[in-house]
């Protein structure tokens, strides 16, 4: 199976520009303030407000999912306020954020966002399954009821409001649902090598995100992958990453621990050397595998999206780590 549609490589691609796109405007916006404030030592109270209010409208048009208005040190007490009153509008967009699901209109558009990612990430297994119509809603509406527990984690852990124990136990909630939906995903295909495949499948996303942005390149310059190959090059990314070893467990995705101390920056970076040391070893293995120009494209799609999960991983770990 060949995971092929675009729009996997693009979703991460979008939500992590959108994130880089607000901490930058935010810093701008900071250092603004930060210069008129040296310029003006004393300013009229409304001049304080407006400035603040410029930053809270930025904010509600680049929601993020961390915050590092900290690392900007007042010069005075007017620069003081103003940081002041941005982290206190932060708190607000991350509070309204966590609440979003409370509103059914946006409730209807988070799930119809929610159910069309899911859609074109599990497209190949849906065909390989050769599922009827109502077998797929069956299928989608399985995948959807670990998804959307997901995005109420997601949100809520984003709003800041969550004490580490309450963490933990939506963390450790999640890996009950999750256990249910693979049990009942088990009953409905009913078939010991399809139930297979679909846990293989599972454990090999982010090799599939690769290989997808890999197709899109190779189709490009007219050396398509044969599906033979494909497999073969999963396969082998997936063994490798297997047989790592690791120096953190940070890779295991089956573990619930979400604590600050597990994702600390030495973990976070322990953990991102691994995986430049399996990425070179991969290449290793692929060279053999595929012709120059193949390699080149193979090599150039895992960088791309081993920074993109790196850079969304390094993000989660800001945000469990500044909550402690």
């Amino acid at each position: 199976m060949k995971n092929r549609p675009a729009i996997i490589v693009l979703t991460l691609i979008c939500t992590t520009l959108a994130i880089l796109l607000f901490s930058a405007n935010r810093k701008i916006a900071t250092l603004k303030l930060e210069l008129e404030a040296s310029q003006k030592p004393l300013v009229a109270e409304n001049e304080i407000a407006s400035a603040s209010s410029k930053i809270t409208a930025e904010m509600e048009l680049y929601p993020t999912i961390g915050g590092d208005s900290a690392e900007f040190e007042p010069t005075n007490e007017v620069n003081a306020a103003l940081v002041q009153n941005t982290l206190k509008n932060q708190q607000r967009v991350m509070s309204s954020i966590a609440n979003m699901r409370d509103n059914p209109t946006m409730n209807k558009i988070i799930e119809a966002s929610q159910r069309g990612t899911i859609g074109a990430l599990y497209a190949d297994l849906a065909e390989y399954l050769k599922l009827e119509p109502e077998e797929l809603n069956y299928f989608m509406d399985l995948l959807m009821f670990r998804q959307m527990e997901n995005v109420d984690f997601g949100m809520k852990l984003m709003s800041g409001q969550l004490s580490a124990e309450e963490r933990q136990q939506m963390a450790d909630h999640l890996q009950e649902v999750n256990e249910e939906m693979k049990e009942q995903m088990k009953a409905f295909l009913n078939n010991p090598t399809d139930y297979a495949e679909f846990e293989y499948y599972e454990k090999t996303m982010n090799e599939r995100m690769a290989l997808s942005q890999l197709d899109q390149k190779l189709t490009a310059i007219e050396q398509p992958l044969s599906d033979e190959s494909y497999r073969s090059l999963l396969d082998m990314m997936h063994s490798e990453r297997e047989d790592f070893d690791w120096s953190t467990d940070l890779h295991d995705q089956e573990k619930n621990d979400i604590s600050a101390d597990r994702f600390s920056e030495e973990n976070m970076q322990k953990h991102t050397d691994d995986i430049s040391a399996l990425n070179e070893q991969i290449f290793d293995a692929a060279m053999n595998m595929l012709t120059p120009e193949q390699f080149e494209a193979f090599k150039a799609s895992l960088q791309a999206t081993t920074d993109i999960q790196l850079a969304q991983f390094e993000m989660a770990g800001q945000l469990l780590r500044g909550q402690e």
